[in-house]
């Protein structure tokens, strides 16, 4: 019975902190207090707590798994000192004795997940999700009529300029570009200026990617759609999507004298002889 009480409690916090990891509710006991309230220093906080839950449900499931198997021992024990009706008849009242106080744990864990749900401490996902999205609005001007997903926007807010890392060493360019400075050396000079490159090859590797899997297909997405046109704006680093006809339509109606700057006069003026 008691082993029996035990499963049933660990299973049940199991799924409560299993519950709250997966919709970032972070437990009483489990809340870091930050004074200061800045940018960054919340976000590791929020790292830090989350990791703190999943190192409880880790030694909750272990703990769980002891118990079973100290429950699977018991069963065998008693199969061997009780009679095969006496052992139904126990199992059962065991059993149902298990699920009474597992519908109570679990009753009085939903509502103290409901509580600790609605408590302003875990409303703080709210404004991160307003600031985000409220930086998304800064960076990016979608006029087009093509709805952009999480990794797109976070591709596009990384401006128009931003260069992807290289997945391999750029070998050929750099040979082209050593050759022709050699050239204009002497042959010592150069051989010594070659052998350096050679060393550097064979200690160089490819550097880090700067962009997650996500954001590499959806660079490739953004760049074969031919319905919408990504450009930089006048002024500041946003980036405005419009759809490719409104974008034809404008460049196709805009005055010469807006695209160059300047009244294009219909006759030159000549000297006067």
């Amino acid at each position: 019975m008691g082993v029996l009480s035990q499963i049933s409690w660990g299973s049940v916090r199991v799924k409560f902190c299993l519950r709250c990891y997966h919709s970032s509710v972070i437990p009483t006991d489990l809340r870091i207090t930050n004074k200061l309230r800045r940018k960054r220093e919340n976000l590791i906080i929020k790292k830090a707590e989350k990791s703190l839950l999943n190192e409880r449900i880790k030694q909750n499931n272990k703990i769980l798994c002891d118990l079973k198997v100290n429950k699977d021992l018991l069963c065998n024990k008693l199969t061997g000192c009780l009679s095969p009706d006496l052992y139904r008849l126990a199992y059962n009242i065991c059993i149902n004795s298990y699920n009474r106080e597992y519908r109570l744990v679990q009753e009085r864990h939903i509502r103290k997940y409901n509580r600790i749900a609605s408590s302003p401490w875990n409303n703080r996902n709210d404004s991160t999700t307003v600031n985000q999205s409220q930086s998304a609005d800064r960076w990016i001007k979608n006029l087009s009529d093509r709805v952009l997903s999480e990794d797109e926007q976070s591709v596009l807010k990384k401006h128009i300029n931003f260069a992807p890392s290289p997945r391999n060493i750029p070998v050929l360019d750099i040979v082209t570009a050593v050759e022709q400075g050699c050239s204009k050396l002497g042959d010592h000079d150069a051989t010594e200026v070659r052998q350096e490159v050679v060393r550097n090859f064979k200690s160089s590797k490819p550097p880090k990617d700067n962009l997650s899997p996500g954001e590499g297909k959806a660079i490739k997405t953004l760049a074969q759609d031919d319905s919408i046109q990504i450009l930089p704006a006048d002024k500041g680093r946003c980036t405005v999507i419009l759809n490719s006809e409104d974008y034809n339509r404008k460049v196709m109606s805009t005055p010469l004298i807006n695209i160059f700057g300047k009244t294009m006069s219909k006759s030159r003026k000549t000297p006067e002889n």
